[in-house]
């Protein structure tokens, strides 16, 4: 007859060589697949800079939240069947808001266990939102050149001027609202100093479209990634871009960089996860563990964790 002792001790040693091929896998940035509790395609996923509460949007007004860094998804009830294209929350997990088709603007002040529409004043699909840490103000982009911006956490939000009739994927600042970049279809970038007062053009270096962009803490450097494996890459805050080498050319739909600008992360099609620790000079394919596209990435502000979304709910921990 087995000892007791002896099934206790193998099954102790079972669960810790899974936990620590788990965490193995992690560290060297293979994915860890999750289950998302949803099958409707994802587009935008956040999280707090504790990697412990994170919300991804998608399909069909889908809405679904963690609060163990990703082991576990539940469903929030958005409101709307719109599809949803883009998720920002503040540090404290309270404040956030998503925007999607048809103007769609929706805001919460509970960390999602509740959500209520902001009037955007426009009918035109926006594609991304971002907001400074205080969460009064904030900016979403979208079709037709729209850009919007409000001053009171979006119980207003007022039309600037784009210049431009292309489809603006993307936006991010610098966390004092005054260094900001959009970009878009066409290969377009657009710059800002003054919190988007005045929005100028810049040349990146390619006509392919660019999907994401994602500043580093101070605004001076940025990179953006889109169609065809490409990411372009500023250090002097966009006087002038220049294109990485990233040996992809599967489309990239996401691109998210630490706050130190080392750590970096891009996303999309077939799976295709690259990963660079220096800047984004060099970058390294990585395996997801999926063929779904991936839409969507982030990263804690120290870039050591990353969370990926994507086709079919799937939603994998880096």
């Amino acid at each position: 007859m087995q000892n007791p002792l002896s099934r206790f001790s193998c099954k102790c040693l079972f669960f810790f060589v899974l936990a620590f091929i788990a965490t193995a896998a992690i560290a060297d940035g293979v994915g860890i697949i999750r289950q998302s509790n949803t099958t409707s395609e994802l587009h935008s996923i956040a999280f707090t800079p504790d990697g412990q509460r994170g919300w991804a949007v998608g399909f069909n007004g889908s809405i679904i939240t963690t609060t163990d860094g990703g082991q576990t998804w539940t469903p929030q009830s958005s409101g709307t069947n719109n599809e949803l294209q883009s998720v920002f929350f503040t540090a404290n997990g309270q404040h956030g808001w998503v925007v999607g088709f048809g103007g769609t603007i929706l805001a919460t002040r509970n960390g999602g266990a509740s959500w209520s529409q902001q009037n955007s004043g426009t009918s035109n699909e926006l594609a991304s939102v971002f907001f400074t840490p205080a969460g009064r103000t904030g900016w979403a982009v979208g079709f037709n050149g729209t850009i919007l911006a409000t001053h009171d956490g979006g119980l207003s939000w007022k039309p600037q001027e784009s210049g431009s009739n292309n489809a603006l994927n993307s936006v991010s600042f610098s966390p004092d609202g005054k260094h900001g970049y959009i970009v878009g279809f066409g290969g377009l970038i657009l710059a800002t100093s003054d919190g988007g007062a005045k929005w100028n053009r810049q040349e990146s270096g390619t006509s392919n479209e660019l999907n994401s962009v994602s500043l580093a803490k101070a605004g001076q450097s940025a990179w953006a990634a889109g169609f065809g494996g490409v990411i372009v890459t500023t250090a002097n805050a966009g006087r002038s871009w220049r294109m990485l080498a990233t040996d992809s050319h599967n489309e990239l739909n996401a691109i998210s960089f630490s706050a130190d600008g080392q750590t970096g992360w891009a996303v999309g099609f077939n799976g295709s996860i690259l990963t660079s620790h220096n800047g984004g000079e060099t970058w390294r394919a990585l395996s997801s563990g999926t063929a779904n596209e991936l839409n969507a990435i982030c990263t804690t502000h120290s870039g050591k964790h990353a969370w990926s979304a994507g086709f079919g709910g799937v939603i994998i921990q880096h």
